[in-house]
């Protein structure tokens, strides 16, 4: 009898015993990958986490199991949030995506925050993106974002706020460094060099200074790059730019915004919108951040003088009537008609107007016999010399115009050159005849410019 109540006693106690145990021993099982199917049908049961990290450690990334476990741990883990918000991510789920990269970023996950915030950014949202960084920058790589956003909007107190906060934990950070090499809420410091032309770069965000900066320094494999002084890379608001211009379209801003800027030692400014196309205006040259060097290449020399060798637009005053006098380095707009009289004396008169007649030889051929007259141009035949070939500067502004179609422009050399062509060189010509006269045709710098509009 005795023996029989010790059982009962004993088998009580157990009975009582493993709903307490069974929990932590599913854990255990668990967490060692060790647990038989019915203790893992018992961790689903309870919900355990062990259960959960179960699942997630036993299962593959992209399998129905491992993202049913990690939305469940993601209420207490905001880590897992973010690890969701990636799994989807890679599907190419973008809102369920962002649903979850918000959970995550408002947990204070930093990678969160900054996927985040780069996001926003990425959308034209900065205001966002500044303040969900804001709330967070005691993390340094959160920080340094943030100082970028502060640059972004304009926002000089936050700016110096930010970076000195960053200075105060490591003075020699990176970015403080790279910072270091532009222009930003200080005053101009004039380098005073000699040159040709004094150009001052401006960007509206630290990315584009940087790749300016890189830019530039692609110029040294350029002729153009010896006639240039560039300026300390100026760091210049967005907003106060005041461009006018969507998206590809040719770059426009507000130039009265330079009357009052301290600008008077440089020619002219180099800008890099965050979009637009690439052209020169009232002694300003504009890029994108997408422009090649070569883009950068063709609009400066622009501002020396070279004229493009595509159709210009229509109605272009340069294709409106005959040049009197030359006008650019590299094209003339000369009267497409038969000449009459002595050839010697016509072929005077022609060379007066080319620029590059010091490269063409005596014999080189600038007039054909037609008839009882003379065309202008050499024969693309001669193509190996310098002389006077077609080129389709004046093309666009022939269509119902009577007074173009009795114009032809030419160029010096027969083949096509970067002028028409981004991609293509710039003749060792070119070179020649900028190197000998290079501020013939310079174009109006921005002073100039400021004060007509003025």
């Amino acid at each position: 009898m005795r023996l029989k109540n010790l059982i009962i006693s004993v088998c009580a106690v157990i009975l009582l015993v493993i709903p307490l145990l069974l929990p932590a021993i599913t854990n255990v099982a668990l967490e060692r990958d060790i647990a038989p199917s019915w203790l893992q049908t018992y961790g689903a049961y309870k919900e355990l986490p062990a259960y959960y990290h179960f699942l997630r450690r036993n299962h593959k990334v992209d399998s129905e199991k491992w993202l049913r476990a990690s939305i469940k741990l993601s209420v207490d883990i905001p880590e897992v949030s973010y690890e969701v918000s990636e799994y989807y991510r890679h599907l190419g789920r973008d809102n369920q995506a962002l649903f979850w990269l918000k959970k995550s970023a408002n947990k204070g996950v930093e990678k969160a925050i900054l996927r985040l915030a780069k996001y926003y950014i990425a959308e034209k949202q900065v205001v966002k993106a500044d303040r969900l960084l804001s709330s967070s920058m005691q993390h340094r790589d959160v920080l340094e974002l943030s100082i970028e956003t502060a640059l972004m909007l304009g926002d000089e107190l936050q700016f110096k706020e930010r970076k000195n906060i960053l200075a105060n934990i490591d003075k020699r950070a990176p970015l403080l460094v790279t910072l270091s090499n532009f222009s930003i809420f200080e005053q101009l410091q004039p380098l005073n060099r000699q040159c040709v032309i004094n150009i001052q770069p401006i960007a509206t965000k630290l990315n584009d200074l940087i790749l300016l900066q890189h830019r530039i320094s692609e110029l040294s494999a350029f002729p153009i790059n010896d006639f240039i002084c560039f300026e300390k890379p100026l760091y210049h608001p967005l907003k106060a730019l005041a461009c006018f211009h969507q998206n590809a379209e040719r770059i426009q801003c507000n130039v009265n915004i330079w009357q009052s800027y301290p600008l008077t030692h440089v020619d002219y400014l180099l800008i890099m919108s965050p979009e637009g196309g690439a052209n020169v205006d009232h002694g300003i040259i504009y890029i994108d951040r997408h422009d090649t060097i070569d883009v950068l290449v063709h609009e400066l020399m622009h501002s020396f003088g070279f004229i493009d060798e595509y159709p210009l637009p229509l109605n272009h005053q340069r294709c409106s009537t005959a040049q009197t006098k030359p006008f650019a380095h590299n094209v003339v707009v000369l009267e497409n008609e038969v000449l009459y009289g002595d050839r010697k004396k016509l072929r005077t008169k022609v060379l007066e107007q080319l620029p590059w007649r010091d490269h063409i030889l005596p014999t080189t051929p600038i007039l054909t016999a037609v008839e009882n007259g003379w065309q202008v141009g050499t024969s693309e035949m001669q193509n190996n010399l310098v002389g006077l070939y077609h080129s389709r500067t004046c093309h666009g502004n022939r269509t119902g115009n009577k007074t173009a179609i009795k114009l032809q422009a030419f160029k010096p050399i027969q083949s096509k050159t970067k002028l028409e062509y981004f991609e293509l060189k710039v003749p060792t010509l070119y070179w020649q005849i900028l190197k000998q006269q290079p501020k013939r045709f310079l174009m109006p710098d921005h002073r100039v410019n400021a004060q007509r509009l003025h």
